[in-house]
């Protein structure tokens, strides 16, 4: 029985030595990924830009957006644009 012993032992060892082996790239490649940047988070650049604040629009602003807004979703039936059209109104009633 001690030579079974042994043999298992022998078969055991390599697999120690080859675990914290196989872990050092794993490890490498995780860091990788966190070192580099983000593409979505480069200041906006990538993609389109975001929607100005509505309370902040002029009246020009508020009439450009109503445009775009007509253009890209075919109407003013929208969420936004409702809001862009409450803007109007309020700005074109000062």
């Amino acid at each position: 029985m001690s030579e079974e012993k042994k043999e298992e032992q022998k078969k055991e060892e390599p697999k120690k030595e080859e675990k914290p082996q196989a872990k050092a790239p794993e490890a490498a490649s995780q860091a990788a990924p966190q070192a580099a940047p983000k593409p979505a988070a480069a200041g906006g650049e990538s993609g389109e830009a975001k929607k100005p604040k509505l309370s902040s629009l002029s009246l020009k602003e508020v009439d450009e957006e109503l445009k775009k807004c007509q253009e890209k979703m075919g109407g003013l039936y929208s969420q936004y644009a409702r809001f862009l059209l409450a803007r109007k109104k309020v700005l074109s009633g000062k």
